[in-house]
């Protein structure tokens, strides 16, 4: 299989916005540029960039087109050997 044809596994298709993406390439290309728009906005802030709101808010323009969780708080562990709180 090429690289970045992995298909995505259902646990991870069910938070998805665009349900057209369905490998990890294409899951890739849509953060990156949700991302780059992020970033852009980030640039014309001047915040306390270490505050709750405006981390929340930043993750949610990062991530908000792709995923549904997108400037949320994890409710399950991700990390291996952290606990998500």
């Amino acid at each position: 299989m090429p690289a970045g044809a992995t298909e995505l596994d259902a646990d991870e298709a069910a938070g998805l916005i665009p349900k057209s993406l369905t490998t990890r390439a294409q899951l890739d290309e849509y953060e990156s540029a949700n991302i780059a728009e992020a970033m852009a906005w980030t640039v014309a802030r001047q915040r306390d960039v270490l505050a709750e709101g405006f981390l929340r808010d930043l993750h949610r323009r990062m991530f908000g087109k792709v995923w549904r969780w997108a400037g949320s708080f994890r409710t399950s562990g991700k990390n291996i050997g952290i606990a998500s709180h």
